[in-house]
């Protein structure tokens, strides 16, 4: 930062002094009983009135600027797939505000673009580029009233079945598809850390995996390395044998287990899918396959948001819940079919879910 200076303070014939600045092309003096009193207060004056006119100046960019410079402020630590984040809001959303200066930008005219982006956007896209603006105004001094915002909608996690799940594993096996599959849904890693995933970071005599780095895209559509997505992300998994021997006879071509790009992964395993005769869901929906297993397992909350590198429970619970409506529905129906038998004078036949995990079902449903 630029240190502010003030010229020497002058003595005058009455014993007191003057320290005269300028500022904006305008000169101001400062007179006091002692030579540092008079100094400081235009020292004082001069860094008010510059940062005064630094807001000015600020508050007259053209919105679509301000994103740069707040880009630019932050971005040692912003991760490259958040500014690649930024830069897609910069060019595709609120255009009818990004040529407008900020200090013409009203609550009235953002309530309007946010009314317009809900006709065609889902309202998560909504939400994320109306946080990036709060965020862009508030860095140049501006607080403006929260706009009212579409109403979140909660989609459904996909999840596959355990029959679909076997199918996927019997059509991948022995194909260089088979370890990607495994390392999401056996070990819950992300996309971006199997991409990553380094040799470096594989120990096969020690049976051991350390997930430390990911490769996202950045605002130049171009992958690189960061980082895990949260200091949670980062951890280490004891390997199973199958994954070691898999491991142990993969290519080691180059620096990453996978040198597959994700758009070749992508298309291979909607191909898969298809030849499976399943549903594709994506490759993150196996990740969520892997939480579902580790509630029917009854694995305890803190084990499986440290295994699946979660540093909230929140999409962990989302993940459950659908697993627990599956349960539900089971357990909706052996209750019809107890007191149906009852009411139409049959014996009832025995219920087929085992208590532990009714027991289990009701108090994770409780806790989400």
């Amino acid at each position: 930062m630029k240190k502010v200076k003030v010229p020497e303070a002058e003595k005058l014939p009455s014993g007191s002094y003057r320290c005269r600045v300028m500022v904006n092309g305008k000169s101001k003096s400062f007179t006091a009983d002692t030579k540092r009193d008079a100094e400081q207060a235009a020292l004082e004056y001069k860094i008010s009135a510059e940062q005064e006119q630094k807001e000015i100046c600020s508050c007259g960019l053209p919105l679509t600027k301000a994103i740069d410079e707040y880009i630019s402020a932050k971005d040692a630590i912003l991760s490259p797939a958040t500014i690649r984040g930024y830069r897609v809001v910069q060019k595709n959303r609120f255009q009818s505000l990004m040529q407008t200066r900020l200090n013409n930008i009203s609550f009235m005219n953002l309530q309007k673009a946010v009314n317009e982006e809900a006709k065609t956007c889902s309202p998560k896209t909504i939400r994320n580029a109306v946080g990036l603006l709060y965020a862009v105004l508030k860095f140049h001094g501006i607080d403006m009233q929260s706009v009212a915002l579409p109403q979140k909608i909660d989609k459904e996690k996909q999840i596959y079945t355990e029959d679909e799940l076997r199918k996927l594993f019997d059509t991948v096996r022995g194909t260089d598809l088979e370890i990607v599959v495994l390392l999401a849904c056996w070990l819950g890693m992300r996309r971006s850390e199997i991409i990553g995933l380094k040799w470096e970071d594989v120990d096969l005599k020690k049976k051991s995996l350390l997930v430390a780095s990911a490769l996202v895209l950045d605002e130049n559509n171009k992958y690189v390395e960061k980082g895990t997505k949260t200091e949670k992300s980062r951890r280490r998994f004891t390997l199973p044998d199958y994954i070691v021997d898999l491991l142990s006879n993969a290519p080691h071509d180059g620096p990453r287990v996978v040198m597959t790009s994700p758009q070749t992964i992508r298309n291979r395993l909607v191909a898969a899918t298809e030849r499976a005769g399943i549903p594709f869901y994506g490759l993150h929906a196996l990740r969520h396959m892997n939480a579902s297993i580790m509630l029917s397992l009854n694995t305890p909350d803190k084990y499986a948001m440290e295994r699946g590198g979660w540093s909230s429970d929140k999409t962990m619970k989302k993940i459950y819940q659908h697993t627990m409506t599956a349960e539900r529905e089971k357990v909706d129906a052996s209750i019809d079919a107890y007191f149906d038998a009852i009411v139409q004078k049959q014996t009832p036949r025995r219920w087929h879910i085992k208590k532990s995990n009714f027991a289990t079902i009701l108090s994770r449903s409780q806790k989400a």
